[in-house]
């Protein structure tokens, strides 16, 4: 029983992790648009719909990277016509991004894509499934915090717990979670 249970929960952390780091495929993105460049415009789309005015270091924080690391993705950007760069109303040292109509039409774009997407993964596993993995992932969320665990913030990095992460090992072949009749969620 007890290998029975450190084998689910090593296949829950090994999913949602992959879960996590999925990225859209090419044809899945508007063309000439790299998935950085999508996510970078998600996180401005999604900065300007809470807040007046949008700052290159808000959106970094909510992508989790450094500002000089999101400024060539603002700088690729705003080449393609997608976003605009003006001087802070606020302050003028400052700079506030906003989408220009091209890039709020890729967004609207990305919103029918989602939409489809939805229907499509609850036309594959069923609505049912869909909404009972929802309602079990939301008492996982529940239980961590209860047990004490904290939501980080946009730009926040995890310290690494006493002895390391408890991923499981790389997966080799034979040993991808999921795979085979031994998987605890088969």
């Amino acid at each position: 029983m007890d290998q029975e249970l450190n084998d689910a929960y090593a296949e829950l952390l090994q999913l949602t992790h992959q879960l996590h780091r999925l990225r859209p495929s090419d044809q899945d993105l508007p063309t000439g648009i790299t998935a950085m460049e999508m996510f970078t415009l998600h996180a401005i789309h999604h900065a300007l719909q809470q807040a007046d005015e949008v700052r290159p270091g808000m959106v970094a924080r909510r992508m989790h990277t450094t500002n000089s690391a999101l400024s060539q993705t603002l700088g690729a950007l705003e080449k393609k016509g997608l976003i605009v760069r003006n001087r802070s109303a606020s302050d003028s040292r400052a700079v506030a991004l906003g989408l220009t109509a091209q890039g709020q039409r890729i967004m609207d774009e990305a919103r029918e894509y989602r939409r489809r997407d939805a229907a499509n993964l609850a036309a594959y596993i069923g609505l049912e499934d869909l909404q009972h993995v929802c309602r079990t992932l939301k008492r996982v969320l529940e239980y961590r915090e209860q047990q004490g665990a904290v939501l980080m913030q946009p730009g926040e990095m995890p310290p690494p717990p006493p002895g390391g992460f408890p991923f499981p090992p790389a997966a080799a072949p034979g040993n991808v979670p999921g795979e085979g009749e031994g998987s605890p969620c088969a």
